[in-house]
């Protein structure tokens, strides 16, 4: 039986929970963040939350990420942030 951060990173396929968001779900977040609306979960309607990730040392750009996460399905991913 996997661990479950590990079920937890790879590809949801239902709401058993854990894993990422699929590509509508992701299209619904990503329209959100640029009207700035509340972001909701599109699988389960819970508020979601956010925290912005660090580009890592070394990388000569910087590119502004997000990880969104779902408290109550535990689906995730990164996304572009607006500065």
């Amino acid at each position: 039986m996997p661990c479950i951060a590990a079920r937890r990173l790879t590809p949801g396929t239902g709401r058993e929970g854990g894993g990422g968001f699929d590509a509508a779900a992701r299209r619904r977040i990503e329209e959100t963040l640029r009207r700035g609306d509340d972001l909701r979960c599109p699988d389960c309607d819970t508020l979601l939350v956010g925290r912005r990730l660090d580009a890592p040392p070394g990388v000569s750009y910087v590119r502004h990420r997000i990880l969104i996460i779902c408290p109550a399905c535990h689906r995730s991913g990164g996304f572009d942030a607006r500065t």
